[in-house]
């Protein structure tokens, strides 16, 4: 089945005199938080599932990376596991974390799109205890912790039981998701909502045969067009950026390379999850915090601005910032008349697509436990 680096690298001020600022810079107070760890099946008979994942998880990253709780805003977190693959190692049940918890959505989008289907042996408890025994996952009333699996295969597979798995997430304050690609009456006589219902989660079926709803709208070009836009407001710093940068425009190319619906969503995720790149994007780090700005080492900027007095980087930075607060505004626009256009030709035989089965189950979820979506 199958479904769908925070690198803290030391240096001495000497190579990277920036540094000297940042390592003095507060930690933010502490936020309510969201953590999503989706479990990838990527067995043999899964490749329509992966292709949905590819396209969708983004549209949930954006809806959960919104959440607020008793009015704050929440702190999310993404986390990625395979399983169900004969290329795994037999000795870890066919289970590897791919990147644990997480803001860098570039880094975890590479990780999708990498990933290949398989056949293999699908040890869903097993593969659940090991998500939730993973480090990150907190358990105070301000955490909304949730699990996504799915498959198509008999849940109860493997060396773990189904209790035990019940266990584990329950130790953790954990909310389980799972899907089952099939029938709801084969998917409860396979005990897929076993671990939904001792979690408190959700129980739901999809098809993973479901094309991409992405025929061509009126808006495709103009999100494309604010894609190249909102790319372009950033200002890199730093030895990383050079390469964040690429990997941003690789990961780009590989959602418009699933879809234009897949974009879209990277697109929705990418302005709502932008606080993760202030490591090297020096707008976004003013954004945060003009202060951190204005105390960076004029020699971790691009020549363009080194040379400037401060007053002047201040006003450029200033005006980038003015640039994405609109276009952000903007691709949120162009992305909800899409969908809109979507729902309008929508083919009326069309089923439950991973996204519109998870919004609905995430909604619910956070609601009972004080989050708002």
């Amino acid at each position: 089945m199958s479904f769908l680096p925070s690198i803290a690298v030391f240096v001495i001020a000497a190579c990277c005199p920036w540094l000297l600022a940042a390592e003095n810079r507060p930690s933010p107070a502490s936020k309510p938080t969201v953590r999503l760890a989706l479990l990838l099946d990527t067995s043999g008979s899964m490749d329509g599932l992966l292709v949905q994942a590819q396209a969708y998880l983004w549209k949930i990253v954006a809806e959960l990376s919104r959440a607020t709780y008793q009015g704050q805003p929440t702190q999310f977190e993404l986390a990625l596991y395979e399983y169900g693959n004969d290329r795994l190692a037999a000795s870890s049940g066919y289970i590897t974390r791919l990147i644990g918890f997480t803001t860098d959505l570039d880094s975890a989008s590479a990780y999708l799109f990498t990933r290949t289907t398989n056949g293999g042996k699908e040890h869903c408890p097993q593969a659940i205890v090991s998500a939730a025994a993973m480090e990150g996952w907190a358990t105070d009333t301000a955490s909304f912790n949730i699990i996504i699996i799915a498959g198509n295969e008999p849940f109860a597979q493997g060396p773990v039981t189904i209790s035990e798995a019940c266990h584990a997430v329950q130790r953790k304050n954990i909310a389980a998701i799972t899907l089952h690609c099939g029938s709801k009456l084969q998917g409860e006589s396979d005990q897929w909502p076993s671990l939904a219902t001792c979690s408190n989660g959700f129980f739901g079926c999809i098809s993973a045969s479901e094309r991409i709803d992405d025929v061509a709208t009126p808006y495709d070009d103009s999100l494309a067009e604010a894609n190249i836009i909102l790319n372009g407001t950033s200002i890199p710093y730093g030895n990383a950026a050079a390469a964040r940068l690429q990997l941003r425009t690789s990961q780009d190319k590989a959602s418009l390379s699933n879809s234009m619906t897949a974009l879209s969503n990277r697109l929705l995720a990418k302005s709502s999850m932008g606080h993760a790149n202030a490591s090297w994007d020096a707008v976004e780090l003013f954004m945060q915090n003009p202060d951190h700005f204005e105390k960076l080492m004029p020699s971790a900027l691009p020549d363009s601005l080194k040379n400037l007095t401060a007053k002047d980087r201040l006003a450029v930075v200033e005006r980038q910032a003015k640039l994405r607060t609109h276009v952000i505004g903007r691709i949120a626009s162009l992305a909800a008349r899409r969908e809109n256009y979507l729902a309008r030709h929508r083919n009326p035989g069309s089923t439950s697509t991973m996204d519109e089965v998870v919004l609905q189950a995430l909604r619910r979820m956070a609601k009972d436990r004080g989050f708002f979506l």
